[in-house]
């Protein structure tokens, strides 16, 4: 197996292991949330069980009255057995037609309340947890290891209804023969200890279960979404041969457990038919000698048959928590990772715009420096640009101003304040991102231009389109502004998925504009019309343009060069140009490639 698919298929660096109490601890937590239902659903379990054991006593009654051989049988009493048991089973279906339905009420309520709590997190964590985890496993944990959670917190109910109901009828047959309650009993034990010492390969095979299958999601998901590039490249073959890997992985893992699980049914068949011999044989000799009435020995056969069927049922359920466990310790360790992202409870309001990192240490990875004792200001509406290679360490600066990471040393204040203090959605709302790949979501383009600002009107939709260009093409399309941009805006082209990217960030009024390589993947006539609206978008605010057109950062206020992760240079395009050799080279290799000799003028 190949490293790259081995690593799809491993844990995920935050998984835990937890204990069975504080597995059950936890779930207890969200079926307190339904309690009333699950009570409901204990009821219809003890009444199932009640019916289950009262059928064979009312058929027993009929049996022994029938071998009576001294007298002439109560036929009418016989009779009056018969619609009991007709009465009986009719009670115990529509138990049973409730019970299910009460059962999948508890599941649905359990998932819908952990997937809930699952996004929520999934909200707050920052861009870091998403660099490391893919989606197909993000989505692997939301789905399908929310259905074998919800799915554990029923199995428990039903679990100890079970239980219930095997206790019962053992003291039931105690009550009419000892030793052929003795007897077998003896198969039970033998029975459990084959049930738990399985069980144990069952966790372990059901865990690698959840990850071969994460890795599969997250293959496919890979596959939909890159399937232009993986068609450009002639990668079909590659990418089947791939999946083929970790499909087989999936494949191999669910056999495991398919076939640790098979081992139950024949041995639990076995262990029946010796039952049933230990019955029929003794028990038919005590009935030929008067000790056991034919009643009693139906009595004994009927309840060892629903008696084997909760113990197969515990067996299928201990399966299934085995499963389900495993679920949920992916959940759990899920919902309590920590996020690095720190922040307070001051909501600052509407900020200047005055941007410093003071001393600001950062790396992606540790021992992977990309900022040592990073400083700098920026004045509230100032416009500034950053510069410089693949890298040097622009849209970092960017990303940490946005909080997508933590930094590991220093301070990043806004208007003074340190954005630890600050609670992060109402810090978020003074800023503005425009990114290179533009991300529009499924919904009408109104719906994307209103996504940051929700409560924004007519008017403000209508200024932002005029402002970015976008009126013209808007009136070419059937529904205008509620023309449906389908999944990732893909109706629309690159450029003018930007163009609404740009009119989403007007519309949410930001104090703070970001545009991170905003016009890198737009043709050059967007680009005209993109730099033709810069003039607007930036007036009032504070703005940060990172860029490899140089073209785009000519006019700014001053322009920050990197290179290695530090501001070697600091100033005007023109001062730069003065002063800065390293600004003159980006300079000269950006009009170079586009065919253009630029007056350079030097002090040096």
């Amino acid at each position: 197996m190949s490293r790259r698919m081995m690593t799809k298929a491993e844990k995920a660096y935050f998984d835990q292991e937890y204990s069975i109490k504080e597995t059950l601890k936890r779930l207890s937590v969200y079926a307190a949330e339904q309690k009333k239902v699950l009570l409901l659903l204990f009821v219809l379990l003890l009444s199932s069980s009640a019916v289950a054991i009262a059928i064979p006593l009312i058929i027993r009654d009929g049996l022994n009255e029938l071998q009576i051989m001294n007298r002439t049988p109560d036929y009418a009493f016989v009779k009056q057995v018969g619609w009991y048991y007709f009465l009986g089973t009719i009670v115990e279906w529509l138990i049973l037609f409730v019970m299910f339905r009460v059962q999948w009420i508890v599941i649905a309520r359990s998932i819908s309340s952990v997937r809930l709590e699952m996004f929520d997190k999934l909200q707050d964590l920052d861009v870091g947890f998403y660099d490391k985890m893919s989606t197909g496993r993000i989505m692997s944990r939301v789905m399908d290891d929310t259905n074998r959670m919800g799915n554990l917190i029923n199995i428990f109910a039903s679990f100890f209804s079970s239980l219930t109901l095997i206790l019962v009828m053992i003291g039931i047959m105690f009550s009419i023969n000892i030793k052929l309650t003795f007897f077998i009993l003896l198969i039970i034990p033998f029975m459990v200890t084959i049930i738990f010492f399985l069980a144990r390969y069952l966790r372990r095979y059901a865990q690698e279960v959840r990850r071969t299958r994460a890795a599969v999601n997250a293959a496919v998901q890979e596959s939909v979404t890159g399937v232009s590039v993986a068609k450009g490249f002639n990668r079909e073959d590659k990418n089947r041969e791939e999946f083929i890997e970790i499909n087989q992985d999936n494949i191999k893992a669910n056999l495991k457990l398919s076939y640790t699980f098979s081992l139950f049914f024949p041995i639990i068949d076995f262990l029946t038919v010796l039952v049933m011999f230990i019955i029929i044989y003794p028990g038919g000799q005590e009935v030929i000698g008067g000790n056991l009435r034919i009643g009693d020995l139906f009595l004994f056969y009927s309840f060892t048959i629903r008696l084997f069927g909760p113990i197969i049922q515990l067996s299928q359920q201990v399966v299934q928590i085995q499963a389900g466990s495993a679920a949920t310790e992916r959940i759990f360790s899920l919902l309590d990772y920590k996020s690095t992202l720190i922040q307070g409870d001051l909501n600052p309001g509407k900020l200047r715009g005055e941007i410093e990192f003071k001393e600001v240490g950062f790396e992606y990875k540790e021992g992977e420096t990309v900022y040592d004792n990073l400083s700098v200001r920026i004045e509230a509406g100032q416009t500034v640009a950053l510069v410089g290679h693949t890298g040097a360490g622009k849209t970092t600066m960017v990303s940490l101003l946005a909080r997508f990471y933590e930094i590991n040393s220093g301070a990043i204040l806004l208007d003074g304040i340190n954005v630890h203090d600050m609670d992060i959605e109402a810090y978020r709302s003074n800023l503005g991102i425009v990114l290179q790949d533009p991300y529009l979501f499924s919904g009408t383009i109104r719906d994307n231009i209103l996504y940051g600002n929700k409560a924004a009107s007519d008017e403000d939709i209508k200024n932002a389109i005029n402002l970015t260009h976008l009126d013209k093409f808007i009136q070419t399309l059937p529904d205008g502004l509620d023309t449906d941009v389908r999944e990732r805006g893909s109706r629309l082209s690159t450029g003018q998925r930007q163009l609404v990217t740009f009119a989403r960030a007007l519309v949410a009024n930001p104090s703070i504009l970001i545009l991170d390589e905003a016009t890198a993947s737009v043709d050059a006539y967007t680009e005209s019309l993109i730099q033709n609206s810069l003039e607007n978008l930036f007036k009032g605010r504070t703005n940060i343009i990172v860029a490899h057109r140089l073209s785009t950062v000519i006019n700014a206020d001053r322009i920050l060069v990197f290179e290695k992760g530090k501001i070697i240079a600091d100033g005007s395009h023109s001062e730069l140009i003065e002063k800065s050799e390293k600004y003159r080279d980006l300079y000269s290799t950006y009009y170079e490639f586009q065919g253009l000799t630029p007056e350079v003028k030097s002090s040096v």
